[in-house]
């Protein structure tokens, strides 16, 4: 007899408890909105060029990142990681021009960045 009073409790349990879930969500609810943290277009300020050297075959940048007093040496093709809000965006170095940097994002975007 007691099994029987079991198998006759599981059905209403499972149907009360998915009664009680409908109610905590409507389906006119909006979705959450997940949020991007990537900010290229900010982490690219963290990178500041203190010098340019151009040649006819060959360019180099000097750079600070990410607030650093140490400038560091970079080529075409370099990758650079810039920090923005403690998520690390990486970006290469495309081109050297005789002013400005580009830089591509994990994005597939360029970003220039320009001598101040």
């Amino acid at each position: 007899m007691k099994n029987k009073n079991i198998f006759f409790l599981i059905p209403l349990i499972l149907i009360f408890s998915e009664f009680s879930y409908s109610q905590d969500r409507s389906p006119f609810d909006e979705p959450v909105r997940t949020r991007n943290l990537y900010d290229y277009t900010q982490a690219k300020k963290q990178c500041i060029i203190t010098g340019i050297i151009t040649t006819q075959k060959k360019g180099t940048a000097i750079l600070k990142l990410n607030n650093s007093e140490i400038a560091s040496v970079y080529s075409v093709n370099d990758r650079i990681s810039l920090e923005h809000n403690g998520i690390v965006h990486e970006f290469t170095l495309i081109e050297i021009k005789n002013k400005s940097i580009v830089l591509k994002g994990k994005n597939s975007r360029t970003y220039e960045v320009e001598l101040r």
